[in-house]
C-alpha cells in the first residue's frame, strides 16, 4: 500500500495541495474508508504520527493522511475538512455531523 502524507503551512494550502494531487492522480483508486479525527478540544501536534492526523482517507491501493484541518476562526466550524470531504463525494447532509462529533467512521 502507498502512504501519502499531506501536511502544509496553513490549512487552506493542505485543501489546495489535496485537490492538487486528487486531479493528478485520485481518480485511478477507488475510496474505501474515510476516518475524521476531529478533536475540537486539542488540535493536532506536529509531532503527532500521520496516523494521529485529522482526516485518513483509504482508498484501494493507497492511504492518505491529512494534517492540520483547524476549525476556522469565529466559531466557523471545520470548513476546511467539510471542504476535503465534499471534495471526495460526501456531498450530504452526513457530513454535518463533522461539527457536532469528535470522531466518526462515514461508512459505519
Amino acid at each position: 500500500m502507498i502512504e501519502m502524507h499531506i501536511k502544509a503551512e496553513t490549512t487552506y494550502e493542505t485543501v489546495e495541495l489535496f485537490k492538487y494531487l486528487c486531479d493528478l492522480t485520485l481518480n485511478h483508486y477507488v475510496l474505501k474508508k474515510v476516518e475524521i479525527r476531529y478533536n475540537r478540544k486539542r488540535l493536532n501536534d506536529e509531532n503527532d504520527p500521520p496516523e494521529k492526523w485529522t482526516l485518513q482517507l483509504y482508498y484501494d491501493r493507497l492511504h492518505i493522511s491529512v494534517y492540520g484541518l483547524t476549525s476556522g476562526y469565529n466559531g466557523s466550524g471545520p470548513s476546511d475538512l467539510k471542504e476535503i470531504l465534499d471534495y471526495c463525494g460526501f456531498k450530504s447532509e452526513e457530513t454535518n455531523r463533522v461539527f457536532s462529533e469528535e470522531s466518526f467512521d462515514l461508512y459505519k
